[in-house]
């Protein structure tokens, strides 16, 4: 019994933590987005090993002016594209990503810069990917769920600890009381 409650235990803390986890992820990406940046996630490993596939782009959308060595995320067709700036003219950019050989084919003009890389985040993209997939809605309520999961498994963990107390003690237990707390606890109260 002693190892159930544990368990429950420990699971109710991982659900907690991961919810709390979410929250404060979402927060942050919020309050990014307030400072003028965006975050995108990476899809390759092209620009290895300062952003990784799976990392998450900080972009500074002011920051549309880059010096040779910065890295920039532009629009190509439907896609973006983070690759470090290796040379810069009037008309624009020439790009290349830290693990490929060569340059870039063409030049990145101006008016497809979305801003310059400030940061990554390792590793949140695959999260934000698996959320975008879902849906946002879906993966608030998968959380809530398992929130609520957690909240009745703790108290039903307690009520039995309760009745199994007052068994040992020899306390007679109110059969009717401990079923009625039971059904509730299963939500049918």
């Amino acid at each position: 019994m002693k190892t159930l409650r544990a368990l429950v235990h420990v699971f109710s803390a991982v659900v907690t933590g991961i919810t709390v986890l979410a929250a404060a992820a979402a927060l942050f990406i919020w309050l990014l987005r307030i400072a003028g940046t965006e975050v995108y996630i990476v899809r390759s490993a092209s620009m290895e090993p300062a952003l990784s596939a799976g990392d998450l782009a900080v972009v500074d959308r002011r920051l549309c002016e880059p010096e040779i060595g910065d890295i920039i995320a532009y629009t190509l067709e439907d896609n973006v594209v983070a690759h470090r700036v290796c040379a810069a003219s009037a008309s624009g950019f020439q790009t290349r990503g830290d693990a490929n050989d060569a340059a870039d084919a063409g030049i990145v003009d101006r008016s497809r810069v979305i801003g310059t890389v400030i940061g990554r985040i390792g590793a949140a993209g695959y999260l934000l990917s698996e959320i975008q997939r879902i849906g946002p809605a879906a993966a608030a309520l998968f959380l809530m769920g398992l929130n609520l999961v957690s909240f009745g498994l703790e108290s039903a963990a307690g009520t039995v600890k309760t009745a199994c107390r007052a068994e040992k003690t020899g306390q007679e237990t109110d059969k009717k009381q401990f079923g009625k707390q039971m059904t509730q606890v299963a939500g049918r109260g």
